[in-house]
């Protein structure tokens, strides 16, 4: 990663991106920093080829532009294109309140466009492959429902529950049934599955939980193996756990002493 000074005209900003949203009186605020004092933190670009696309800083670099800055600090990170908008959603996620409609879109694009995989993503982005997969099984549904989805008007598990819905006409269709009505997600997936009985589908079968194996960890003292749950956390600063590191150490050799006076022969 380099530090550069770039002409805020020379930044590219992808269509496709995401991008962190603040409550009006936080977004006062930080506009307000930008006209007193300037972009301090350097936006985030990815540069493919001699191109430089923004990641992170959209925000900044509005404001920027309206106090009359042509350039601004910017921390240029070499990738291709697909690191565009992978970087984009993970520094975005970190941040502020990202639109789902937005992550949505990008995650589609990554896997349609960029055929990267499901782990591929979350290992990249940190986010779940569980919530990767939710994102992308609601991107099939039909634009109605995906429209009501992106405005925040159809709530997720809503969507999800609709997802299990064997053709678009039978999602459409209760999709209308529900839109604008208080109805809980219960209730949404208890009407999908007698929907599924009267059309003769057998109801999906529930998730298998599979309890994971206990983990063990090294005491980080004696190097002794424990399970998780018999493990403490210390907080200690460096001078004290070189104190306590060198006492464990003299008990030890005390005893060893003791081991060996008591093996000696007598005399």
């Amino acid at each position: 990663m380099k530090l550069r000074q770039v002409k805020i005209d020379d930044i590219k900003v992808p269509e496709t991106r995401v991008t962190s949203y603040f409550s009006a009186e936080v977004y006062q605020e930080f506009a307000s920093s930008i006209k007193a004092a300037g972009v301090m933190e350097p936006v985030v670009c990815v540069e493919v080829g001699e191109e430089l696309y923004l990641v992170d800083g959209k925000n900044r670099l509005v404001q920027a532009k309206e106090r009359g800055d042509i350039s601004v600090p910017v921390a240029v990170i070499p990738g291709e294109e697909k690191d565009i908008y992978l970087s984009n959603l993970f520094l975005n996620v970190m941040r502020g309140k990202p639109r789902v409609r937005e992550m949505r879109e990008v995650i589609e694009l990554l896997y349609k466009d960029y055929a990267m995989g499901v782990d591929q993503i979350a290992a990249r982005t940190g986010l779940s492959q569980v919530f990767i997969d939710n994102l992308l099984l609601i991107s099939q549904l039909p634009d109605e429902i995906v429209t009501a989805f992106d405005e925040e008007r159809l709530a997720k598990g809503k969507a999800l529950a609709l997802a299990e819905l064997p053709t678009p006409e039978l999602q459409v269709k209760l999709f209308y049934q529900i839109d604008g009505r208080n109805i809980s997600v219960k209730d949404v997936e208890d009407i999908v599955l007698d929907m599924l009985r009267m059309v003769g589908i057998p109801p999906p079968p529930p998730a298998v939980v599979v309890p994971e194996a206990e983990r063990r960890l090294a005491c980080d003292m004696c190097s002794r193996e424990y399970e998780v749950k018999w493990l403490k956390s210390v907080f200690l600063c460096a001078e004290c756990e070189s104190l306590l590191r060198y006492q464990l150490k003299d008990i030890e050799l005390q005893a060893l002493h003791r081991v060996k006076a008591a093996s000696d022969p007598v005399g």
